[in-house]
C-alpha cells in the first residue's frame, strides 16, 4: 500500500446491506369507512456474519426502503413483528408513527430478547419480519369563496 492509498475500512456501504434482506408485499386491505389502506410486508433476513455495525446498517436501510419502496409517509402507522424458531414468543413493536421508527428502535427490542435467550441469533438466516403499514388519510382542506 502506498502513502496515497487509504487503508481499507470495515464500513459497509448502505446499498450493500440490501443483499441480506428482501421485502415483499403480502397483502393489502382498504377500509372505506376509515379511508385507510393497510399493507402487510414480509421481510426475510439472509444469513450473514455477526457484526453489530452491519446489523445496524441493515435495519436502518430497511427503514429507508419502507419510505422508498413501500411509500410510507412520516404520519403513517407502522408495526413490526419479528419471528424466529428459537423464540417462544415473537418480538413485537406496536403501531407508531413512521417518523418515530428507526433501525435503532428495532435493534433495541431485539437486544432485550437476545440477552435472555442465548440460542436466538438474528443473523442466522431464520429470522422473519412482518411489517404492517397503515396509510393514514390525507386531510382535504376546502377553501370556500367568500
Amino acid at each position: 500500500m502506498t502513502d496515497q492509498e487509504e487503508p481499507p475500512t470495515k464500513r459497509v456501504r448502505t446499498g450493500h446491506v440490501r443483499q441480506y434482506y428482501d421485502i415483499q408485499r403480502r397483502s393489502e386491505r382498504k377500509s372505506r369507512k376509515f379511508r385507510t389502506k393497510a399493507q402487510v410486508y414480509d421481510v426475510t433476513l439472509q444469513r450473514y456474519d455477526e457484526s453489530y455495525e452491519l446489523t445496524s446498517q441493515l435495519f436502518n436501510d430497511m427503514i429507508d426502503q419502507l419510505y422508498d419502496k413501500c411509500h410510507v409517509r412520516s404520519n403513517n402507522q407502522v408495526r413490526f413483528s419479528i419471528q424466529h424458531p428459537e423464540l417462544d414468543f415473537g418480538i413485537h413493536i406496536p403501531f407508531d408513527q413512521a417518523l418515530n421508527i428507526r433501525g435503532e428502535t428495532l435493534l433495541e427490542e431485539i437486544e432485550k430478547v437476545a440477552q435472555s435467550n442465548q440460542i436466538f441469533r438474528i443473523h442466522d438466516g431464520d429470522t422473519q419480519l412482518e411489517i404492517t403499514h397503515i396509510e393514514m388519510p390525507q386531510r382535504i382542506l376546502r377553501l370556500h369563496a367568500v
